[in-house]
């Protein structure tokens, strides 16, 4: 069958399908492995249940976050009836309270997945553009990897993917809901997480941009603009409310914990320079030790995009590993490219869609480099920070490919070809790395 002949639906069936088994398999994974401040999260969770209020920033750990997430989640453990789950599990013991929390990420993981696909059937026409996007989308690695942590990071994803699916769609039909939909996402992904900043100024600079350059019989003010200002503005105060009385003004990172060990340079060079020694020396990042690139901005930022900051000792994943190293290396400069083409059609066509791509991709690449910048110590450098960027590189690099294809499919067509076999090595070694890790 031929891409033109997909049935209609089928590319977000088929993935949605494929991306909740890998994140169902994934989740039986014990709750305390390839995990972020476990111990930080949970001690949040419990303090709230226990004492059915929102803790002090000094509390613990990750007392400093915002509340939504810890309170969702203490929510569904008193719902079950279950306690919280210890830092440090009983070998063999299965903790009720785990399996709630996981299942509770499991579908916030899944709403994220089925937010994404839904957003690129918006922004693009063709269905083996559409089929690349989701793949990439389904199968990198880190999608998985995090989507089910136990963790604030998980309903951060799920605002983000919610807020560009919704402002998409508003710029698609003009709707006055789903700009509501998207801005109100966009202040619950800010009060989720500091990060989730990012996800309102691409709302407004969608909102800015569309007036400025507003189609024929369009109002200069959206329909649905008053309210969705109301709406921001009350969350985002609800959010300062919170950080002047329960968290003492406090919404700083825990770095001084983290060691002088975990430090890194911030030269210039850091920020352009990529050493492929390092690749072929290892192809895991090290919080620790300078001679295998992670002092290297974008070198840290595309391998944890792939693996965390987690590694194996087992020799075949190592292989995958590589594999997926390189593999994943061969589109980067179709992200690139498709950066350039979405710059282009967003801007001079005014194609749907492309605009909210590329602002959501910058946006959360400065916060990146800012947030290494202010805080120079390697985990900051991780990929978790900005997963909603997994989306936008997705679209522009099946966007790239797809053009790529239509120009070689006649006078080279084994190279126009490629793509699509590599996508699926790909796929296969991410599942391997998710589900065969060792």
């Amino acid at each position: 069958m031929s891409w033109a002949r997909w049935p209609r639906g089928g590319v977000i069936v088929c993935f949605l399908v494929a991306g909740f088994a890998l994140l169902v398999a994934h989740a039986r994974e014990p709750y305390t492995a390839r995990v972020y401040d476990v111990g930080g999260h949970l001690s949040y969770i419990d303090r709230i249940l226990e004492n059915h209020r929102v803790p002090a920033a000094d509390d613990c750990w990750e007392c400093h976050q915002p509340a939504p997430y810890y309170a969702l989640a203490a929510g569904a453990l008193a719902l079950a009836k279950v306690p919280s789950p210890t830092e440090h599990p009983e070998k063999g013991y299965v903790y009720p309270g785990a399996r709630v929390l996981r299942a509770l990420d499991v579908v916030l993981g899944f709403a994220t997945l089925a937010c994404w696909l839904l957003t690129i059937r918006l922004v693009l026409g063709g269905v083996y553009e559409r089929v690349l996007a989701s793949a990439f989308c389904t199968f990198w690695p880190t999608f998985a990897l995090h989507a089910c942590r136990i963790s604030n990071d998980t309903l951060l994803y799920f605002f983000a993917a919610l807020s560009l699916w919704q402002l998409v769609s508003w710029r698609k039909t003009g709707r006055a809901s789903s700009l509501v939909a998207a801005s109100v996402a966009a202040a619950f992904a800010a009060n989720t997480k500091m990060n989730g900043v990012v996800v309102i100024l691409v709302v407004l600079t969608s909102a800015i941009l569309a007036a400025i350059r507003r189609r024929p019989g369009r109002p200069r003010w959206p329909r649905g603009g008053v309210l969705s200002l109301v709406s921001v503005a009350a969350l985002v105060a609800a959010w300062a409310l919170e950080v002047r009385y329960w968290k003492q003004g406090k919404i700083s990172l825990n770095f001084h914990g983290m060691g002088d060990n975990h430090m890194v340079k911030n030269d210039w060079q850091d920020f352009v320079r990529v050493t492929f020694a390092s690749f072929l020396q290892d192809p895991w990042v090290h919080v620790v030790g300078d001679d295998r690139g992670r002092d290297e901005f974008w070198n840290y930022l595309y391998r944890s995009s792939l693996f965390g900051e987690f590694g194996s000792g087992d020799a075949f994943t190592r292989v995958v590993a590589y594999v997926l190293v390189a593999v994943g290396a061969c589109f980067v400069p179709f992200v690139v490219a498709g950066l350039v083409m979405a710059v282009a059609r967003g801007w001079r066509r005014d194609d749907v869609g492309f605009r909210e791509v590329v602002v959501t991709l910058l946006g959360f690449l400065a916060f990146q480099i800012i947030l290494r910048d202010v805080y120079p110590w390697a985990p900051h450098n991780d990929f978790r920070f900005i997963l909603p960027v997994l989306l936008p590189c997705a679209i522009l690099a099946a966007t790239a490919l797809g053009a790529f294809r239509y120009r070689l499919t006649r006078r080279l067509p084994l190279v126009a070809a490629l793509p699509a076999p590599l996508t699926a090595v790909f796929c296969a070694g991410s599942v391997w790395v998710l589900l065969g890790w060792k």
